[in-house]
């Protein structure tokens, strides 16, 4: 996904200069494409690239002009720069469709053991009528079998694997009885066949609407005053699948309420400046449809008692991060190829 960069690439601080005073309130787009091709060839100001992408609306437009002036896009030209990784990264995010841009960056997720938790919550966000699309995708964009990337090299507990595998491979539609499936899984619970034996949770997981099985986990809750989440502590944290427990913890909660999830990991990355950690806050926050965005915001004030914006002003340090952020959360449309979301 995108151009490999070194660490020294990465860890490079965004270069200011005078080029960063240019006012660009009154510039025409042939204007903007002059800027922002003067930066790309010369090595210039990262923050000036930042401020331009972000102010203008019609990126699209844009787009469209660069590759006519200079006969490449903008996004192939950032990646043939000198810009930072998590730059770059930013801006694809702003340019690709949501879809791309999710199996590009699940794919990136794969390769990387500090990014094993974001596979679990990308997979466990796609709907069941998404999978097809998004498995055709996946291979589209990264020339790569997300089915045999899962099975393979990826270094997480099988078991995991065979539910994800199995999750992307059921597309079915047809609906149960809530209110039966969580009996079921309360007299699963009660005999020990929960998570072992008949495995009731995984095959729950491979064989339900991801829809029926929210509601299923909601009349869970009900019948038992407690979260699926307390009964996946309780099997997986005394024994030794501390992976499974972290793997299935996250499909139950982005399953159950994604938004609330999402919420949570947002806030966690805030004050991160690792890379990889500042490429997951942008991915979360910039591969949003605007509803589910609107759906984190509150919940993130709810349960933080303060907006989401106001913590991304005064925790995230990176001033190029924080201005696609902030940028975002005033909930600007994306004027790019994108008009559904995975999460």
């Amino acid at each position: 996904m995108g151009c490999a960069s070194s660490q020294e690439h990465n860890d490079r601080k965004p270069r200011s200069s005078s080029e960063d005073d240019v006012d660009i309130k009154g510039l025409t787009l042939d204007e903007k494409v002059a800027e922002l091709n003067k930066v790309f060839q010369n090595n210039g100001s990262e923050a000036l690239v930042v401020k331009i992408l972000c102010s203008t609306e019609e990126l699209s437009d844009l787009n469209q002009r660069f590759t006519e002036n200079v006969g490449t896009s903008i996004v192939h030209a950032c990646n043939q720069s000198k810009l930072r990784d998590v730059t770059v990264f930013a801006i694809r995010l702003l340019f690709e469709p949501r879809m791309v841009s999710a199996a590009k960056y699940l794919s990136e997720c794969l390769r990387d053991p500090r990014n094993c938790a974001a596979v679990t919550e990308i997979v466990s966000s796609i709907e069941n009528d998404e999978r097809s699309s998004f498995l055709e995708q996946y291979t589209e964009s990264c020339e790569r079998d997300l089915i045999s990337d899962l099975s393979g090299d990826w270094q997480e507990d099988a078991g995991v694997k065979e539910v994800l595998v199995g999750m992307l491979g059921n597309k079915s539609s047809s609906s149960c009885n809530p209110e039966e499936q969580a009996t079921q899984m309360v007299e699963a619970m009660t005999n020990g066949n929960l998570f072992r034996n008949d495995r009731v949770f995984q095959t729950l997981l491979m064989q339900q609407p991801k829809k029926d099985v929210q509601l299923i986990f909601e009349a869970f809750l009900k019948k038992c005053q407690r979260d699926i989440t307390v009964e996946i502590e309780k099997h997986f944290s005394h024994s030794n699948q501390q992976n499974a427990n972290e793997h299935f913890i996250i499909m139950a909660k982005v399953i159950r309420h994604g938004p609330l999830y999402f919420a949570e990991v947002i806030h966690s990355l805030l004050q991160e400046e690792a890379v990889e950690k500042q490429k997951k806050l942008l991915f979360l926050m910039m591969c949003q449809t605007q509803e589910t965005l609107s759906e984190i915001k509150h919940y993130y004030e709810n349960t933080f008692f303060t907006s989401l914006l106001a913590d991304i002003n005064e925790e995230v340090k990176d001033e190029c991060v924080k201005r696609f952020l902030v940028v975002k959360s005033k909930e600007w449309p994306r004027n790019n190829l994108a008009s559904s979301g995975l999460m």
